[in-house]
């Protein structure tokens, strides 16, 4: 939404100009005409910072259309006024164009480093329930499911556990942005294809909160659980999940549960990973989980 909000804010801008072209006014009209134009845009670019910054932390995304409406509404009173007074010739120059979709470029690349700050603010405040229940639900996520899931009811299925030299904390929208980092980290075929799709290819910092909340009200919920895998140091090294009968994800027939495990690119190789992998995977066939036939999936034992 962001990005084409910006490039639609770009585009606006430049067929403003360019729809009146016509020859050169006297210069001062010019320069003063000029003036109202690149304030205009930039009253314009940031109108929409401030409201793409209000939605990442407030998540009202009816206020945020108004918001931004507002914005293109007082953009176009601006640049209509400066034609009106001084002449649609002296106001469309090229190098104006070319100066104004340059500037908005640089609010674009401010509306986006602000909307991922407003973001990670969001995802440590106490708005996190509210803004959760108002996400759509992710693509993968299994809608309209029984809550709790039939399996775990009398099962006290723990939010942190130490497994080993690593420690499982059950993942929250909090954990936003280091969870971007960790993802994102390594190349494409690292982690693609680990659940048997696409997934993180098009991860971006909106949809990996809606993933962040869907998990966190699952694990309340006790539908599915998800941790993540942090050091002694608490260090964020990956994620583990353990997900019951997804048909629709590829589950077989013989698998009543599936788990995944997977560890940041930067530190697969290291000793305490494949440690990892196996304590993970004798601990949710231990006695404390239902006794289900679980599946058990890594980057290097992908979901077919």
């Amino acid at each position: 939404m962001l990005s084409r909000i910006s490039f639609l804010g770009a585009w606006l801008i430049v067929i403003k100009l360019l729809l009146f072209t016509g020859s050169a006014g006297a210069e001062d009209i010019r320069s003063r005409c000029e003036a109202a134009m690149d304030h205009a845009a930039r009253k314009y670019s940031k109108c929409l910072l401030l409201a793409n910054s209000q939605y990442a932390q407030h998540g009202n995304p009816i206020k945020s259309q108004i918001d931004q409406k507002r914005c293109l509404a007082r953009f176009d009173r601006r640049t209509t006024r400066a034609m009106s007074s001084y002449g649609a010739d002296p106001c469309t120059s090229a190098d104006l164009a070319l100066a104004l979709a340059d500037r908005r470029v640089s609010y674009a690349e401010g509306i986006a480093t602000t909307t991922l700050r407003g973001l990670r603010h969001l995802a440590a405040s106490r708005q996190v329930p509210g803004v959760c229940a108002d996400l759509e639900p992710p693509d993968w996520a299994c809608v309209g499911c029984e809550y709790p899931e039939k399996n775990f009811i009398g099962h006290d299925i723990p939010a942190r556990v130490k497994l080993g030299e690593l420690y499982l904390d059950a993942l929250k929208p909090g954990d936003l942005e280091e969870d971007l980092a960790a993802v994102m980290e390594g190349p494409d075929w690292y982690l693609k294809g680990l659940f048997g799709d696409d997934w993180p290819n098009g991860l971006t910092p909106e949809s990996d909160l809606a993933d962040l909340c869907w998990h966190y009200n699952s694990f309340m919920q006790k539908r599915s659980f998800t941790w993540v895998v942090r050091d002694k140091e608490r260090n964020y090294l990956g994620c583990a999940y353990y997900f019951p009968k997804q048909r629709d994800k590829g589950a077989t027939p013989a698998e009543d549960a599936q788990a995944y495990a997977w560890i940041r690119f930067g530190s697969k190789d290291s000793p305490e990973t494949q440690r990892f992998y196996d304590n993970f995977k004798d601990w949710v066939n231990s006695p404390i989980w239902p006794n289900l036939n679980v599946q058990f999936y890594t980057p290097d034992n992908k979901q077919p």
